[in-house]
């Protein structure tokens, strides 16, 4: 799947590091992106997995992709000791 990273700027500045593969997009302009990933499965990311996370994947669901929510999003990645990648070291 396709992962969204919909953090906040400011939970994104306090760690700017992705999910491997991981795109950042807003959820406040999912409307703007979410064709882009039409027939597509997406797993959205937010800082804690609630509704900023919730919301967007139901907008993509409504727009024909098969959206999940990462449980506990960035939070319970990072602290179960998932791998992360720092923004800076991206080409």
């Amino acid at each position: 799947p396709v992962l969204i990273d919909v953090r906040k700027d400011q939970d994104f500045g306090d760690d700017p590091r992705l999910l491997p593969g991981a795109r950042r997009r807003g959820a406040e302009t999912v409307a703007a992106w979410a064709s882009d990933l039409r027939g597509k499965r997406a797993v959205v990311v937010c800082q804690r997995g609630g509704s900023r996370s919730e919301g967007a994947a139901a907008w993509l669901r409504a727009e024909g992709v098969e959206a999940e929510v990462l449980e506990g999003g960035f939070e319970a990645w990072r602290g179960g000791a998932g791998l992360l990648v720092k923004t800076d070291a991206l080409p």
